[in-house]
């Protein structure tokens, strides 16, 4: 009986990891969608000029520098 008890849980959670692999694969579906959708493709040499963005970087890692 315990045999038959410990099968049922390990077939239960067999049946439940695959639901989340299944749910997992489409979620990722649904982001690459989207990325994909709004993904341009840029390549930069070197001397390009580009816009740097500093949102997200705090300031105390940039390098201060005396501007006069």
């Amino acid at each position: 009986m315990r045999v038959a008890a410990v099968a049922k849980t390990m077939a239960g959670q067999e049946e439940f990891l695959q639901d989340i692999c299944f749910r997992l694969e489409q979620a990722q579906a649904i982001q690459k969608r989207h990325y994909d959708k709004n993904h341009r493709e840029v390549s930069y040499a070197v001397g390009d000029w580009v816009l740097l963005r500093l949102r997200h970087r705090p300031i105390a890692s940039l390098n201060h520098r005396p501007t006069s």
